[in-house]
């Protein structure tokens, strides 16, 4: 329950007498996200899994801290119709929260708002559980627990109407007031999605008129500097190659401890994630870039992480010997290896050339002895090439594509 201890607090709005909270802030769980295509041993998408253990692990971790009160600042499931398994895993939770004493508001975001009238709110049926007071139907909502007041704007798919909602939220004197938000405070806290909300950057003053404004939407843990109460708690899993090495988690947030809230991070032990890139790969040999990248394989004592490889600059007859397969045997007892490639431009002569005349294996023989690292090279990639082409040709023979 709400601490029952009274504290002066001084505001510019008025001066009163009023009780403290202590409470978690949590966002973007993102329940039912799915990702690559590995199954685990109980034929659920891996990532899947990794997303409802991060949410479980919170849940018990927030229960150990004994807040007043949970809020979730939106995106608790990935989609408006999320699937069987997802509702499962989100209730479940929820209801364990409760069951230790923990009330929860709960605001929809812009992924589990449904974009037309003939889907219902799936938040909707977060009603049926004791003590979670979800916030869903398009419209500012305001809710009381203990002399704290929950402002709760939920995402609004008509952005004008977005806007008239927000400002309709009004402190209460009196009491603790605290704004909870899904939206990007400028274009730094973009996620580049359709239909995201944007706060007007010339209103950002509105939101020191609360005590605490709790924002979800952007999946990193940030306080916004330009206000003294406004904070970002981040996503409670990693969800792509932007957030390797990103601690994720939730906070816990007290007030008043002094004028400015007292915020701690809590991290959450999820799936490792490491990214790394090999610069100007035109300039090195093959065997350079594997040592490089085999140095920073040997820095990675984290088993099934999750590895992200940049490999710039790259010659075409350098990716041929680079192959996904070898790149990932680099990475022993990792949960996957990502390889994103750039390639540079190259241009070669072709003047005086009867281009019909001649085959593209012939083309690509040619071209492979003049930028190969060395003769032994070009033999082996043009050996590695013949048999395609003759699997290709025979492939199209067969269809009657050639005759």
């Amino acid at each position: 329950m709400i601490c029952n201890h009274l504290i002066q607090l001084p505001t510019d709005r008025y001066t009163v007498c009023i009780m403290s909270i202590r409470f978690a802030h949590i966002s973007d769980t993102h329940l039912g996200f799915q990702d690559l295509e590995i199954v685990n041993s109980e034929g659920i998408n891996a990532r899947e899994a990794d997303i409802y253990r991060a949410w479980h692990t919170a849940v018990d971790m927030i229960i150990k801290e004994g807040p007043d009160v949970m809020v979730h600042t939106g995106d608790f499931f990935h989609r408006p119709c999320p699937t069987n398994r997802a509702l499962i895993e989100g209730l479940s939770g929820l209801k364990k929260i409760t069951e230790a004493g923990i009330p929860v508001v709960i605001i929809a975001g812009n992924h589990s708002t449904p974009r037309t009238i003939y889907t219902s709110p799936i938040l909707k049926s977060l009603q049926s559980i004791d003590n979670v007071h979800p916030i869903f139907k398009e419209t500012y909502e305001q809710l009381e627990i203990n002399n704290v007041v929950f402002h709760g704007v939920p995402h609004i798919n008509e952005e004008n109407r977005a806007i008239e909602e927000l400002f309709k939220a009004t402190p209460v004197p009196g009491k603790i007031n605290i704004l909870m938000l899904h939206t990007s405070i400028g274009a730094d806290y973009l996620m580049e999605e359709y239909g995201e909300r944007v706060f007007p950057n010339d209103k950002l003053p509105f939101l020191d008129e609360f005590d605490y404004t709790a924002l979800g939407h952007f999946h990193s843990h940030k306080h916004i500097k330009k206000s003294k109460s406004t904070w970002y708690s981040g996503a409670s899993e990693r969800f792509s190659e932007k957030d390797a090495g990103k601690e994720k988690g939730f906070l816990i947030v007290t007030i008043p401890e002094s004028d400015i809230p007292d915020v701690e991070f809590i991290a959450l032990p999820i799936r490792p994630w490491f990214r790394f890139s090999v610069e100007n790969c035109h300039e090195k040999t093959v065997e350079e870039i594997k040592a490089e990248i085999s140095e920073f394989s040997k820095k990675e004592i984290n088993t099934d992480a999750i590895i992200s490889l940049q490999l710039n600059n790259l010659k075409p007859v350098q990716s041929l010997n680079l192959s996904n397969t070898d790149l990932f045997k680099m990475f022993p007892g990792s949960f996957t290896v990502q390889t994103r490639r750039t390639f540079i431009e190259e241009t070669f002569s072709l003047l005086h050339r009867e281009i019909k005349k001649e085959s593209l294996l012939s083309l690509f023989s040619d071209y492979t002895k003049e930028h190969a690292d060395s003769e032994e090279e070009a033999k082996q990639l043009v050996t590695a090439v013949k048999k395609y082409f003759s699997a290709w040709e025979k492939e199209k023979t067969d269809a009657g594509e050639i005759s």
